[in-house]
């Protein structure tokens, strides 16, 4: 993200709030939270909580209690919030909100870009997945072979089948390679595993995922293999308000299986588990297949400290050393021969047929830009939330992907590319603590309902896993289509479930099995929602 040096102090008329009414909500809902954490955001920037500006070499300290340490319950004790967590005081400078658009890719910085990851490779048109690759696909469901052999993963083989049968006559036949000319932006043709999927999902009454056709049809992409023996692949986009889409570039020589990939479907297996795992059956290989590459992934050698300093003499070379380490994942690579990208029809059958050994153990680093130290992030909840009771940004925030191995840099992924537009203030007040665990219990509490029997006394926890202030997105006032950068705190709830006291002996306590995320804007208390594309 470009940052401009210039700052102008600009105030805002005060919020307008509008209180909504339970009825506009999810049904069985109680009462909606009398505080803004679920009130329409629709204004500008509150003069309350404006401050003056810092002189220079001045800091400010934001002092939070030691040990987080509350419990509160509702529903007749069947619903807990919790929290153990300990503080640190936070320190910084300003804390401005900062008003900024999305960024074109434009064609120079994307030959730069190439000519940087794919060195004097040829570049070749993308190939398609073919007819033969999809009818392969077909003939496995049909014949029950491997993955599919039995219905223990909870997999709807016929209508998988169904779907593979609607996609197998849009696929193309196999092809030669043909050289790419020149760099350009052209449209592309949609997937069609995604849109049968997309249009199954819809028949069903689920629309989360979007119709891209026209997005598709527009002169805004570019996509190439890399090298004759298809090693690498390019892929990028570029900014058009009419696409509601986002610049991204992405390089990669092979794909991978992220850590947080296997630990989520170890667990939505094991929600499936409660009257036990056939022996023999692909259930249960498939559990122990990823146990398998989990455990590959532990046996790293590469030091996660030589992962950074290979990523960030990447970031230098590109000029981006404005950006700050967020995340660090542990990941299995594989080379494109020996894990081709899988469709999102049979994205567990790919975890099925990995080899552990053939994968190369590393590290997938995210790295975000910053304000006054505080690095920016975004809600992870993966939904949109359209519900009017959130802030909810129209672009994503910038953030970069590299993935490192003990062969060296395997990926990078650029996405959100943003500029600075201007400082909407140089400071800003935020709200005490107590006012954000308030506003948060708040939010559990209207987001986690209890819907269940009167009689029933499973327990429904709720555990803050982490803490974090940092800065993402809002939209920004009377402007949408650009967003305001503004002061957040990040929680992570960590859910489980108790059933003993319902089921005696025969229950069981389940911790962990879906974590999710709670971000509230650090001024007012204000839930921010999930960018949502």
């Amino acid at each position: 993200m470009t940052i401009k040096k210039k700052r102008t102090k600009i105030i805002l008329p005060s919020i307008l709030t509008v209180s909504l009414t339970c009825g506009l909500l999810l049904t069985g809902c109680q009462k909606t939270p009398d505080q803004s954490a679920v009130v329409s955001k629709a204004g500008g920037l509150s003069e309350d909580v404006i401050a003056d500006p810092l002189k220079d070499g001045e800091t400010q300290t934001l002092n939070l209690p030691e040990h987080w340490d509350t419990t509160v319950t509702w529903s007749n004790d069947r619903g807990v919030f919790h929290a153990d967590q300990k503080l640190e005081s936070v320190t910084t400078g300003n804390l401005p909100v900062i008003e900024v658009s999305q960024k074109k890719l434009e064609l120079e910085q994307l030959n730069g870009l190439i000519s940087y990851f794919a060195g004097g490779e040829i570049l070749y048109q993308t190939q398609e997945l073919t007819s033969e690759y999809y009818q392969n696909l077909l003939d496995r469901i049909k014949n029950r072979e491997g993955f599919y052999a039995d219905n223990s993963v909870e997999y709807d083989l016929t209508g998988l089948e169904k779907l593979v049968e609607e996609v197998l006559p849009l696929a193309p036949e196999q092809t030669p390679l043909q050289e790419i000319g020149q760099i350009e932006y052209t449209s592309k043709k949609t997937d069609p595993a995604y849109e049968a999927k997309r249009k199954s999902l819809e028949a069903y009454g689920y629309d989360f995922l979007p119709d891209t056709t026209k997005q598709d049809g527009m002169e805004i992409h570019f996509q190439a293999t890399v090298g004759a023996d298809a090693k690498g692949t390019i892929n990028a986009e570029t900014y058009d308000p009419e696409a509601g889409n986002y610049s991204i570039f992405s390089w990669s020589e092979g794909n991978g299986i992220e850590l947080a990939t296997i630990e989520n479907t170890l667990a939505r297996e094991n929600l499936t588990t409660d009257y036990g795992v056939p022996a023999g059956s692909v259930k249960e290989s498939f559990m122990e297949k990823l146990q398998t590459l989990k455990d590959r992934m532990e046996e790293t050698a590469l030091l996660e400290e030589t992962a950074e300093d290979e990523a960030e003499k990447v970031l230098k070379d590109l000029n981006l050393e404005n950006m700050q380490l967020l995340s660090s994942d542990k990941i299995l690579w594989y080379a494109q021969s020996d894990y081709p990208e899988a469709t999102i029809l049979e994205h567990q059958e790919s975890l099925w047929n990995a080899d552990p050994n053939l994968g190369k153990t590393g590290y997938r680093l995210t790295y975000v830009p910053s304000v006054s130290g505080l690095k920016i992030n975004q809600d992870k909840s993966g939904y949109p939330d359209d519900s009017g009771f959130a802030y909810a940004p129209s672009m994503p925030v910038e953030q970069i992907y590299i993935v490192v191995t003990e062969d060296g840099i395997r990926s990078f992924k650029w996405k959100g590319m943003s500029q600075e537009e201007r400082v909407v203030t140089e400071n800003v007040k935020l709200l005490a603590f107590d006012e954000i665990e308030s506003r948060l219990i708040d939010q559990v509490k209207y987001l986690y309902p209890s819907s269940q029997p009167a009689e029933d006394k499973t327990v429904f926890g709720y555990d803050v896993a982490t803490v974090e202030l940092g800065y993402t997105y809002i939209p920004a006032y009377k402007n949408p289509q650009n967003a305001w950068l503004v002061p957040a705190w990040f929680f992570t709830i960590s859910e489980s479930t108790d059933t003993t006291a319902e089921l005696g002996t025969a229950g069981r306590k389940t911790e962990g099995y879906q974590t999710d995320y709670i971000v509230l804007n650090a001024t007012d208390g204000g839930r921010i929602g999930s960018y949502w594309r």
